[in-house]
């Protein structure tokens, strides 16, 4: 006697459904068409997950329903350069080019950042100047200490050497003053002893000042847009 696997003493829910009954007037194949705006929605989501699509880059996807019933998508994703693959006859040509493109994108990914950073101290500096009680400046300092932390100091250990140096410039473009002064005058003489010995052996210099016609011109240029 053999046994019938797919017995059971309590009916199927979805053979009640009078949508997938033998002779109902829905098919399968409408049944699928009817479900393929829900499957391509939920492979967008997926693709934004999987790729980390944000708000942040100008990334965006709607779906909209026309009157019809049928659903539409609309997105925006952020801007692509797309460039040839470059040949050099010169290796000093070449070895320069790379080096600016590089340069690019180091200060395209830490301007953000430097401006984050520097709209903070900048308004701690003024909080700071608005009074001279030294109980209260102290309370300023503690309640901002934690957001100095992240967008400065743990920043610039996330960064590479010549993206922590250009942070660091950046800092004082925006600020007037260096990443050195703002440690010292936020966390005192010792923190900001510390803070510059650490940065000097990973090759960064918290002292550092930005020269826009100097060593810095080539970053400038980048910032403001001007052709090389």
């Amino acid at each position: 006697m053999g046994v019938n696997l797919f017995y059971s003493t309590r009916p199927l829910h979805v053979i009640s459904n009078p949508l997938l009954q033998k002779g109902s007037l829905l098919d399968w194949r409408r049944l699928i068409i009817s479900w393929l705006p829900y499957l391509f929605l939920t492979l967008a989501l997926l693709l934004l997950m999987v790729t980390g699509l944000s708000a942040q880059n100008n990334n965006w996807l709607k779906a909209t329903e026309t009157l019809e019933g049928d659903t539409l998508f609309r997105s925006g994703l952020s801007a692509v350069t797309i460039t040839a693959d470059r040949h050099f006859d010169d290796e000093r040509v070449r070895t320069e080019y790379y080096r600016i493109v590089t340069l690019r994108r180091d200060v395209e990914r830490v301007a953000p950042f430097a401006q984050e950073a520097s709209l903070l101290l900048s308004n701690l500096d003024s909080a700071l100047s608005a009074t001279q009680d030294r109980k209260a400046r102290q309370k300023l300092i503690k309640a901002r200490e934690g957001q100095i932390q992240l967008k400065v100091e743990a920043r610039l250990q996330q960064l590479t050497r010549q993206q922590g140096e250009v942070m660091v410039k950046l800092i004082h473009r925006e600020t007037g003053q260096t990443v050195h002064y703002w440690m010292q005058s936020i966390k005192g003489k010792a923190s900001a002893f510390y803070w510059q010995n650490l940065a000097r052996t990973g090759g960064v210099n918290l002292k550092a000042e930005y020269d826009p016609t100097g060593t810095d011109r080539e970053v400038e240029r980048i910032l403001t847009g001007k052709p090389y």
